[in-house]
């Protein structure tokens, strides 16, 4: 996931360190705004995508604070902990 190019922002959640995008976009059904986070945890990398239908010209980002904010804050990932061994057969 290291050629997806954010802005620089980020965020210290308690899952891990978030790096963040918000960006506009416009098909031939309408217009909206989506926000991209990669989520650097102890186990590894989440990409998450959030994307909603706005024709408003300038991006609100009220349903990204009150829904998909809380959500990545919420996230605990464990630390990783010793391999465990494939069941016996």
């Amino acid at each position: 996931m290291e050629h997806i190019r954010f802005d620089g922002r980020s965020h210290k959640a308690p899952s891990g360190n978030v790096v963040y995008r918000y960006q506009g976009w416009r098909n031939s059904r309408g217009s909206g705004y989506r926000m991209n986070a990669i989520i650097t945890t102890p186990r590894g990398m989440i990409f998450a995508d959030a994307s909603i239908w706005d024709p408003r010209p300038t991006l609100d980002r009220g349903i990204f604070e009150d829904v998909f904010w809380p959500l990545i804050n919420s996230m605990e990932i464990d630390e990783p902990g010793p391999a465990e061994p494939p069941p016996a057969r």
